[in-house]
């Protein structure tokens, strides 16, 4: 098994964008789509199950990726013992929800990685309640996530990304002709969320006086589509997703009065903090200070 090959697997098990983990590891898409095809002749399972607008690891490929790390690890590890080509690199681990990659994931860890080459990153994808609990059991060095109980002494935060909640409407319904959205206007509408959403929205949605119907949960923007395409629902996402997902003949309706939505870096107060979490967050107070 090819040594590079599997840490561009590993590379792209974290990103889940062929493009993105192209970027990262400075070769092209093509180049990294044929490298995890060899590797899925050599182990004759496919490692990603893929379609035209995402990418997702299979059963196989979750079994085969903890082995992936280990055996990449090592060979960092025996490379700057050893070989003596390199000093050994400090790793940091960051959990994450999904929708935080929509915002200049890839650009923003670009930038904090050129000022901190001495970093190897791992990131965990989960929900908020995973992310918080791995954070406790320090698995993670910090989480990015979203609103929480600010009430919650135990955590330190740094704004990380800003956002808004919109409506994303068929352009038959009748609502589509509306300039702005209030919750109440959707309180007998069937409503979709979009799964990755769902760590932002859910406790905004549970916080209001209003008892939505949520008639779908999907997790894939080409469901998401057909839904609205049939006229099947009104779907809450957030302004990023909604003009990420390009979705066709559907229109974007900001509600009235705005309801925003913030992703910070967490991190646990009382402990003391890696040099890798203080640096992150240095960085995000010198972009929100």
């Amino acid at each position: 098994m090819n040594l590079k090959y599997l840490h561009e697997f590993v590379v792209l098990s974290q990103l889940l964008q062929f493009q993105e983990a192209a970027d990262v590891l400075y070769i092209s898409q093509p180049t990294l789509s044929k490298h995890i095809q060899s590797m899925e002749a050599e182990l004759g399972n496919e490692l990603f199950i893929r379609t035209n607008r995402s990418v997702q690891l299979s059963e196989f490929g979750q079994r085969f990726l903890p082995y992936a790390v280990r055996l990449t690890d090592i060979e960092q590890e025996y490379t700057a013992d050893l070989l003596n080509k390199l000093p050994l690199i400090k790793k940091i681990v960051i959990g994450y929800v999904p929708v935080v990659t929509l915002y200049t994931f890839l650009k923003f860890f670009s930038g904090f990685a050129k000022l901190h080459p001495e970093y190897q990153y791992t990131f965990l994808q989960g929900n908020c309640q995973q992310l918080f609990s791995w954070l406790q059991q320090k698995k993670v060095d910090f989480i990015l996530t979203s609103d929480w109980d600010s009430t919650e002494l135990s955590f330190e935060k740094r704004l990380y990304a800003e956002d808004q909640l919109v409506a994303v409407i068929p352009e038959r319904h009748v609502l589509a002709a509306a300039k702005n959205i209030t919750l109440p206007q959707l309180h007998k509408e069937p409503l979709i969320l979009f799964s990755e959403d769902n760590s932002l929205l859910q406790p905004l949605i549970e916080r209001s006086s209003l008892d939505f119907h949520i008639s779908f949960r999907v997790d894939k923007a080409d469901v998401l589509n057909e839904l609205l395409s049939k006229d099947l629902g009104i779907a809450v996402l957030t302004r990023r997703a909604a003009e990420h997902f390009r979705l066709e003949h559907c229109m974007i309706k900001p509600f009235e009065p705005d309801i925003n939505l913030a992703i910070y870096m967490v991190y646990l107060k009382d402990h003391k903090i890696s040099s890798a979490t203080k640096a992150f967050s240095d960085y995000l107070i010198k972009l929100h200070p």
